[in-house]
């Protein structure tokens, strides 16, 4: 039996589905019942860079650019989460 492949949309970007759910179940007996599940969120890995500065009043230079994040470094700050992942085990009886 082939895993189950199950994509939802996600919420912040309708477009296409950015989730991706890997799920095989295994029977040992007729009571011991295990499942092998990975979850990846984020796949695609896009970013949603954060506002525009719309604030007039600090001055004409900063006024509708993207600030950088607050390391220092000079990449802008990123809305969403970058790609995510988990997995995990289960055994029923």
């Amino acid at each position: 039996m082939l895993p189950r492949l199950v994509a939802r949309p996600d919420e912040k970007m309708m477009r296409f589905p950015s989730e991706l759910v890997l799920a095989k179940h295994f029977y040992a007996g007729e009571r011991v019942n295990m499942e092998l599940r990975m979850e990846f969120f984020n796949v695609l890995n896009r970013m949603q860079v954060c506002s525009p500065d719309a604030t007039v009043t600090d001055g004409a230079n900063n006024f509708g650019f993207v600030q950088p994040n607050g390391s220092g470094g000079s990449s802008p700050c990123q809305a969403n989460t970058p790609r995510q992942g988990q997995a995990y085990f289960k055994i029923s009886f």
